[in-house]
């Protein structure tokens, strides 16, 4: 990173971790982050450096979805505004937290099946753990097991078979379609009797607005790499 761009990143990175949006609650609890105006409770468990490995041991679940996000770049798409930020990625927070809610919780629809997770890159005592499960962009999304997660990484020998990258996962839809078919399962969403007939017209929108936000989107990346280059520094 060149010698302007860091002190200014870091100056950026600390003003934007002080702001209460992205303060958090306690470890392993749910989240109440507001990202792009999108406000309310919801059932991903937060892991951390302190809490990563007992959560993931204690867990009843039989698999784990863990998203790595860096919060500073949803906290830059709430600055920039809705109108410059790609309908694709302002919706991808509750369509994340309408898969945990199929999963985690009191009221979960299929409890103990998965555990819907996500780590905080953002976080500068999270950075070994973003290390070590290799994260590259935001957000990122792995599959395996609860014991996999615990005791490996993804380029770790132990645990390696067991995680997995889930690439198709930027709707509650397409996640659960990817669960679905690597589990032989026919998980559905409660509300899909109002999908029926719609979901491919929505996946169109969606792709068009990816489309259209390409530049935006490639310019976010850029600084979620920044961030990992100035930690690694």
């Amino acid at each position: 990173m060149s010698s302007v761009f860091k002190p200014l990143w870091s100056f950026i990175s600390l003003w934007l971790l002080s702001s209460p949006l992205l303060m958090h609650q306690a470890v392993g609890s749910v989240s109440h982050l507001n990202y792009s105006g999108y406000q309310q409770p919801d059932l991903v468990v937060e892991l951390d450096v302190t809490n990563f490995s007992s959560v993931l041991k204690d867990s009843t679940a039989n698999h784990t979805i863990i998203e790595f996000l860096c919060s500073l770049i949803h906290r830059l798409y709430s600055l920039i505004g809705h109108g410059f930020v790609s309908p694709a990625c302002r919706r991808y927070k509750p369509e994340f937290e309408k898969v945990a809610r199929l999963f985690n919780g009191a009221a979960a629809t299929y409890p103990d099946t998965v555990l819907v997770t996500r780590v905080d890159c953002a976080i500068k005592a999270n950075t070994n753990i973003c290390d070590k499960f290799s994260v590259t962009h935001y957000p990122m999304l792995f599959w395996g097991t609860p014991s996999g997660f615990a005791a490996g990484s993804i380029d770790g020998s132990t645990g390696k078979s067991e995680i997995r990258t889930i690439n198709d996962g930027r709707t509650a839809h397409r996640m659960l379609k990817w669960i679905n078919t690597r589990l032989g399962s026919s998980y559905i969403f409660k509300d899909d009797i109002l999908y029926h007939g719609k979901d491919e017209h929505h996946q169109s929108n969606v792709a068009d607005s990816a489309q259209q936000g390409a530049s935006l989107i490639r310019a976010c990346w850029f600084i979620g790499k920044q961030y990992l280059i100035s930690n690694q520094a």
